[in-house]
């Protein structure tokens, strides 16, 4: 028997989102820190155009706030 060659995993957008919104919903710290750890986009949006940040300030979930603010990409202010 042959060893099989491991295949990158291909997740489809929708499964990251729904992932996310998981997390931050229930304030999942330790799922948050590991989707961002991996490098999944802390700036996604859902459908209805709320980011992972909106779902967890909505929830109260400060930690997850916090975490994801810190991982969140600076913006650049317009003049």
């Amino acid at each position: 028997m042959g060893t099989a060659t491991p295949q990158p995993c291909s997740t489809p957008p929708q499964s990251k989102l729904a992932a996310w919104g998981e997390a931050c919903t229930f304030g999942d710290l330790d799922i948050v820190r590991l989707l961002a750890g991996v490098g999944s986009d802390v700036t996604a949006a859902d459908n209805q155009q709320q980011t992972p940040l909106h779902l967890a300030s909505q929830e109260g979930h400060a930690a997850v706030a916090r975490l994801l603010l810190a991982r969140e990409p600076m913006r650049r202010r317009p003049d």
